[in-house]
């Protein structure tokens, strides 16, 4: 498989905006609440512009 940059046109900002989006259309409330978000922008800012194969990428944003 070919590894690609696959997530690094995403900012962590582009990643909170549009989930704020997807929030806003559901009536959900938007804000960082769970002790997972500190992690999951840590690996999103260390991993984001890595070339990567197409599954991990997936697995990033899971």
């Amino acid at each position: 498989m070919n590894e690609k940059a696959w997530l690094a046109p995403y900012s962590w900002d582009f990643v909170t905006a549009q989930n704020a989006v997807l929030c806003q259309a559901k009536s959900a409330l938007h804000k960082p609440t769970s002790d997972g978000h500190e992690p999951a922008k840590a690996l999103w800012e260390s991993r984001h512009l890595a070339a990567m194969r197409l599954d991990e990428a997936v697995e990033i944003c899971r």
